[in-house]
């Protein structure tokens, strides 16, 4: 019977202390994570997505503006589809391009809403933090997807931040106790809405539908600074019309939209008309629907009590910009024209 020699117990007495650590650092991290990560309705987000594969033909996809507007069960209501919001915080048009082809990927779609932002338009994703791209990042399911898009995201600088999130939230250790206590609620486990007021998301934001985050805030804080709408680059034309394209090679229906802002907020930004006015363009050169509900449209404007901020809609807002959006998807192509002349 052959013996293990000393240099190979050796070797495998190695192999088992190395095994030992990265499982203690895993668990570290794990652990670490569970007390100060703060409740995130990716929780939420990601069970609900996992408990509709396969089913979703219709997805709302874009930033933080129609995270916060557009309800899948209204959409569902109306339409007889199954929804699904994969909006998510500060997700630039790079990260829609590739969260879309993962649902394209996955899912049997249809039609997708896809919701600009014309300060999120200017911006590159590279500019995004380690936060908002793991948003990205753990909403994709097909691996080689995964790959493509964190290819170019991981670097020295950041590597610790994904190896362990928590660094990102050191600012939450003084609410390790809440995060934990939230964490281990009934309505947590079972991905129910939060009901009780310290665990609120966000400070006041609730999960509550297929992706779509509301609130009954009003007036908070909101900081982003005017844009010049010329400072567009062929770089962003280019993945905005990939995005279209996608959409189009894969016999997808698809709806561009800027939802409300308040007025004076659309004041205030530079050159809007022309940001508008470059979307009409490209709609009209690859024959999609694009809408503003911000211009040139027949519906009232919303007062500031139907907002969080200048530029988030709280679910007062929500609720009347879904009249909105089904009416106009519901009516003819003349009566489209009509409405946002």
């Amino acid at each position: 019977m052959h013996s293990i020699d000393s240099s190979q117990k050796k070797y495998v007495l190695r192999f088992f202390k190395i095994l030992v650590f990265i499982l203690s650092v895993i668990m570290v991290g794990y652990l670490l994570d569970f007390a100060f990560v703060p409740v995130s309705y990716f929780h939420w987000v990601k069970h609900y997505r996992d408990q509709l594969s396969g089913k979703i033909d219709t997805l709302i996809i874009g930033d933080s503006l129609p995270m916060y507007a557009v309800q899948p069960t209204v959409l569902d209501n109306e339409f007889g589809c199954t929804s699904f919001n994969a909006s998510s915080a500060s997700q630039h048009l790079e990260d829609t391009f590739y969260l879309l082809q993962d649902y394209i990927k996955s899912e049997n779609l249809k039609t997708v809403f896809f919701g600009i932002d014309y300060y999120n338009f200017l911006k590159s994703s590279e500019i995004n933090g380690v936060a908002e791209t793991q948003q990205v990042f753990k909403r994709i399911k097909d691996p080689k997807i995964k790959f493509r898009y964190i290819k170019g995201k991981l670097n020295g600088s950041n590597i610790s931040e994904w190896l362990f999130p928590v660094r990102i939230h050191r600012e939450d250790f003084w609410n390790c106790r809440k995060n934990i206590a939230a964490k281990l609620t009934h309505e947590y486990r079972n991905y129910l809405i939060l009901s009780d007021e310290r665990y609120l998301l966000e400070a006041g934001t609730y999960y509550y539908d297929k992706g779509y985050v509301f609130t009954k805030r009003v007036n908070d804080s909101y900081v982003e600074g005017n844009c010049d709408m010329n400072e567009m680059t062929g770089t962003q034309i280019t993945m905005f019309k990939n995005i279209i394209q996608l959409c189009l090679d894969n016999n997808i229906k698809i709806n561009v939209f800027h939802s409300p802002i308040k007025v004076q907020r659309k004041a205030n930004i530079n050159n809007y008309d022309y940001f508008i006015d470059t979307m009409k363009k490209i709609a009209a050169e690859m024959n999609f629907d694009f809408y503003d509900f911000n211009s040139y449209c027949a519906y009232s404007v919303l007062d500031d009590s139907c907002f969080v901020n200048a530029a988030h809609l709280n679910y007062k807002g929500s609720c009347i910009f879904m009249e909105w959006l089904c009416k106009t998807y519901l009516s003819t192509y003349e009566d489209r024209n009509r409405l946002f002349e």
